[in-house]
């Protein structure tokens, strides 16, 4: 089979129209920059949160003392 030639690499549009300036649009004056806000990590307004109790132990429930400990490998066996 002939060989393709090779697609030619993307090149510039010759049409593209160039980036310029509009001199009629400006910024907008009457907007006032937001001034920066001071970063406070003793501000008085937002209270630290107190530390969180961890959630204390769950006594597990006493075995039933005629029951037998099986490994889950049994436990998943079906009984005859």
């Amino acid at each position: 089979m002939p060989k393709k030639p090779d697609a030619p690499k993307e090149a510039e549009a010759p049409n593209k129209p160039e980036a310029t300036k509009n001199p009629e649009v400006s910024k907008n004056p009457e907007v006032p920059k937001n001034p920066e806000v001071p970063k406070n990590p003793e501000n008085p307004e937002v209270p630290k949160n107190p530390e969180v109790p961890k959630n204390p132990e769950v006594p597990k429930k006493p075995e039933a003392p005629g029951k037998l400990k099986l490994p889950w490998s049994q436990k998943l066996r079906k009984k005859p």
